[in-house]
């Protein structure tokens, strides 16, 4: 039997407010299929991290996708002046 599990990640955030990826991969690792609702990337809200590289490289040998269901410039100059050009992007992995 295949096993599937959806889960909202709410920004990998649990309730005592902590931001985790840790703890969304140990909760769903198990798991044939994954399908994770609002995951972040480049959000101040989450530690201004890519939770999709995150998460995947956590979960070593799987497939995946990801769709941006919101997608913002976040683009920057760092200390150089040089632009690094990045996208805020919060959807479905």
């Amino acid at each position: 039997m295949i096993q599937c599990v959806t889960y909202n990640t709410q920004w990998c955030t649990g309730r005592d407010g902590v931001t985790d990826v840790q703890r969304i991969v140990d909760a769903v690792r198990a798991a044939d299929v994954i399908c994770l609702q609002e995951v972040d990337r480049y959000w101040r809200r989450s530690g201004d991290v890519d939770q999709v590289r995150e998460l995947t490289n956590c979960l070593p040998g799987r497939y995946w996708a990801y769709g941006a269901g919101v997608d913002l410039d976040a683009s920057f100059r760092d200390t150089d002046g040089h632009l690094i050009n990045r996208r805020r992007q919060c959807g479905r992995c």
